[in-house]
């Protein structure tokens, strides 16, 4: 049988045009500038770790990169192998690739064991089944009921300059029904509406869950848009002739991998009062695109939507959509998002609970630090230096935290040293707090 020559054939990366450049980390567009810029043993990291994720054009491109030998030795069975898998996950470039690659190996037994590794190695059926990618619909999900509620003041400055955003916030809820622990988990502008929401939360009160779990780490995506009366209505045509450029420039970034914009205009089409998403709609004209477009960033590597469509799924009342959620779960913490690592927690039962506790303490969140001193407080082996350790640096955040004085006072009285007066503090502060006293008895 006639050889092809392959030096004669040329192979190309799936190249992305960073027109529109943010910092991202980990996506199918840095990890292509990485390529361009001959970083390649980066770039080979970030195309495998997209691979693990179902990522079929990160597929292709090891393939290319293993058949030139860039940023590894040059290895035709791993190209044939990795063509052959995009191939048969719907790239249909990949398929001549293979064939033309496979009249190389026609002698060579090594590339069948090769690919079973690495078609086990990177199963994306078995991937898209665990992580729901064959089930665009999230399921009927639970919400808790308010008592009291009063909405974020808008801030004037952001009013008069038509800035529109929005604020994701989690928080506990104590047995009493109040808000507690609240923490911006991502916003956008930064440092335009943080502070209206967190001044809301604090007055806002639930009809309190009976499972204690349930109470904590729940999530609040708060949207601030402008007014859209009949003025807004009547230039809705200009702007589109005016932002044109800059949409074209959105989805052009998004649909070539950009995660962080993907991220960002999913979570723009989760409202339709927005005035870019009243422009994007052109684009994605479907009800659940920003759906499909949180599922597109999380497949990318982005931490935070990772977070967001495993907290949507875990808050479901289906077992197999939850189990979705939890395996979205441990991608993001393993993406190291501190959140996603203490929410991981609770999910978590003994040693590795500890773990993600401490995993996420490392990284200076409050609640997972606060939630590793107690723990260690249960242990009866642990070492008082490691206590100590992590109720100074919570400390350092929130030294008049209830929680902490009341862990701080459990360590002294189980020394035998004076501990009342600290139970009396958190009771105090618990109670300056609005919150329930419940907690806080000896």
């Amino acid at each position: 049988m006639r050889r092809t020559n392959l030096a004669s054939t040329t192979f190309v990366i799936l190249l992305v045009s960073l027109s529109y450049a943010l910092p991202v980390r980990g996506d199918l567009a840095s990890a292509t500038k990485a390529y361009q810029a001959q970083q390649y043993t980066e770039a080979y990291q970030q195309f495998k770790t997209l691979a693990t994720l179902g990522n079929v054009d990160a597929l292709y491109n090891l393939a290319v990169m293993n058949l030139h030998g860039q940023g590894r030795e040059q290895n035709l069975n791993k190209a044939f192998s990795y063509f052959v898998l995009a191939g048969d996950y719907g790239l249909s470039a990949a398929d001549n690739h293979a064939r033309l690659i496979a009249q190389q190996l026609e002698h060579n037994p090594e590339h069948s064991e090769i690919f079973t590794q690495l078609a086990h190695q990177f199963d994306i059926r078995e991937h898209n089944r665990r992580l729901g990618f064959e089930n665009s619909d999230l399921g009927n999900t639970s919400t808790l009921s308010t008592t009291y509620q009063v909405q974020p003041n808008y801030p004037s400055h952001a009013i008069e300059k038509g800035i529109e955003g929005w604020v994701w916030a989690e928080f506990d809820i104590d047995a009493s029904g109040a808000v507690k622990n609240t923490v911006v988990i991502d916003a956008y502008p930064p440092h335009v509406f943080e502070e209206s929401v967190l001044a809301a939360l604090k007055r806002w009160r639930y009809v309190p869950p009976e499972s204690q779990n349930a109470r904590r780490g729940r999530s609040l995506l708060y949207h601030f848009n402008t007014h859209k009366g009949e003025r807004y209505r009547q230039s809705f045509t200009s702007q589109q002739r005016l932002y044109a450029e800059e949409i074209s420039a959105l989805v052009e970034a998004a649909e070539q991998g950009q995660s962080d914009i993907q991220y960002r205009i999913a979570t723009w089409l989760s409202s339709e009062q927005y005035n870019v998403s009243q422009l994007l709609k052109a684009h994605w004209p479907d009800n659940d695109a920003n759906i499909t477009l949180l599922r597109a960033s999380a497949q990318n590597n982005n931490a935070k939507a990772q977070y967001r469509l495993a907290k949507k799924l875990l808050n479901n009342s289906d077992p197999r959509t939850r189990q979705i959620g939890l395996n979205w779960l441990r991608v993001a913490a393993n993406n190291q998002l501190s959140a996603a690592q203490w929410t991981l927690s609770l999910h978590t039962t003994n040693s590795e609970r500890k773990m993600w506790l401490k995993r996420s303490a490392k990284q200076g969140h409050l609640r997972a630090q606060i939630d590793l001193v107690q723990l260690l407080l249960e242990e009866p082996k642990s070492a008082e230096q490691d206590i100590t350790f992590w109720l100074n640096q919570a400390q350092q955040q929130d030294n008049t935290h209830p929680d902490l004085l009341w862990a701080q006072a459990l360590f002294n009285k189980h020394r035998g040293r004076p501990y009342q007066q600290l139970m009396s503090q958190a009771r105090q502060q618990a109670q300056s707090r609005g919150w329930s006293e419940a907690a806080y008895q000896d």
